[in-house]
């Protein structure tokens, strides 16, 4: 498994993904919400430009097995996605990435939304070893 850091121009925030770019395809509002439209629209709403956005992803085999995309402005983070891929799942990737982000940057606040239960515990965990970030539910 292989984990790095993308930008703004990788296909998975830029709306040029495919199914076959995953090692089983995501659920279709994660993969929607990557179109540059949505994101445009969404930076523009919270006032951030397209090139503060990020993701870490996660390969296996050069497939995308895990992936947690942010949107990153001075020292706060806004969490725009987290999925793992159901054969990868319970094996701490969703954690591994967001500590991969927290312990490279000065992160003071972050600003989350969670859709599912998963997420939940999830954010609870992080947050736990990370009691002197203010985090905020959207």
């Amino acid at each position: 498994m292989k984990l790095r850091v993308v930008n703004h121009t990788h296909y998975l925030l830029s709306g040029r993904h495919h199914d076959h770019n995953y090692a089983s395809p995501p659920p279709k509002q994660l993969t929607s919400l990557s179109a540059r439209n949505f994101w445009e629209k969404y930076l523009e709403y919270i006032d951030y430009e397209f090139d503060q956005a990020h993701a870490v992803v996660i390969t296996d085999g050069g497939k995308i097995i895990a992936f947690f995309r942010y949107i990153l402005h001075d020292a706060q983070l806004t969490a725009c996605g987290t999925w793992v891929s159901p054969k990868y799942r319970r094996r701490g990737l969703g954690i591994r990435m967001w500590t991969y982000v927290l312990k490279r940057n000065s992160i003071k606040q972050i600003g989350v939304y969670t859709a599912s239960m998963e997420g939940v515990r999830l954010v609870k965990k992080t947050a736990l070893l990370y009691p002197n970030i203010v985090w905020t539910d959207y």
